[in-house]
């Protein structure tokens, strides 16, 4: 609700055989999350159970509605692309062929634009975050020509709309959810699923080409998390504060393992700092509770 080339009259909704694959596909998204529950309450005969239904309903949707001649689904447009991949229902063979299509889409066809509605726009932004894909959010977000946010902001609008083109309400809650993109996403402060309420916190910023620098806090159960970072001539410098009481595993961009320092101290010399790992184009580190700032090379032309 309303993806742009749609309209709130009936005749203009999505054919009814794409409205039954979406939700088809939301079925699994709800099973796996009773998935995750049941495993999270120590129920393993549910836990199997649910694992049955997912499975069986992810072939079952994808042998329905998988168009086979350009790898796509249903009617081809964004959401019935990334929901599918989102949910498992795209066997493993085939998620690379038709996430190149949902690229296709969205670069060639839609120039770079949204093609969602409400649910599809929160479902694709948290997929392409899932997947480092923030270059392609960054791409949807900075355009400001119909539709998207910076259509909004041109025309003047201080509130989000309730649909693209500014119809009806000028103050909706249809399109806001891109707001999370930006603490998640640019300044890359995540939850750990494991640890819930933010007792271990992920740091891992994206570092788009259309943003040199961020600033930004938010409120933890165990005190403020803050992500500040700015990408200047090959040189990333990122402080964060990890509240007391908590840890944090950092994903630091560096071109090497050897040009990450901490306080300007190397990985070695630093306080509660442990090197995991290399993955990415980042080190991976362990940190305790505190201030850091650490440093690196970085070339985001080549990452």
């Amino acid at each position: 609700w309303v993806p742009p080339r749609r309209g709130m009259d009936k005749k203009d909704w999505v054919e009814d055989r794409s409205r039954r694959f979406f939700n088809n596909c939301y079925r699994v998204h709800l099973l796996q999350i009773m998935q995750t529950i049941a495993g999270l309450l120590d129920q393993g005969d549910d836990v199997k159970a649910f694992e049955q239904s997912i499975h069986a309903a992810q072939k079952k949707i994808h042998a329905t509605w998988f168009n086979e001649e350009d790898n796509t689904y249903a009617n081809g447009e964004q959401p019935y692309l990334i929901f599918p991949l989102q949910t498992g229902v795209t066997p493993e063979p085939l998620r690379k062929a038709v996430f190149e299509r949902y690229c296709e889409t969205l670069l060639d066809t839609d120039k770079g634009h949204l093609n969602t509605g409400m649910i599809g726009t929160q479902l694709m932004v948290d997929y392409l975050l899932e997947i480092d894909r923030n270059d392609l959010v960054d791409t949807f977000v900075n355009k400001t020509t119909f539709p998207g946010w910076g259509y909004m902001v041109e025309k003047g609008a201080t509130t989000c709309w309730e649909q693209w083109n500014g119809y009806y309400s000028q103050i909706h809650s249809c399109f806001p959810y891109i707001g999370g993109w930006f603490y998640r996403g640019l300044a890359g402060i995540r939850w750990d699923p494991e640890t819930p309420g933010f007792k271990h916190v992920i740091l891992r910023p994206a570092l788009v080409k259309s943003v040199d620098w961020v600033t930004c806090s938010t409120a933890s159960p165990y005190g403020k998390i803050i992500s500040k970072w700015k990408l200047e001539n090959g040189s990333f410098m990122w402080d964060i504060s990890v509240p007391a009481n908590s840890t944090a595993t950092v994903h630091v961009p560096a071109q090497d393992l050897k040009s990450v320092r901490e306080g300007g101290n190397t990985l070695q010399e630093a306080d509660a700092v442990i090197f995991l790992r290399m993955e990415s184009g980042r080190a991976v580190l362990r940190v305790e509770s505190g201030t850091y700032t650490f440093t690196s090379e970085y070339d985001r032309g080549n990452n």
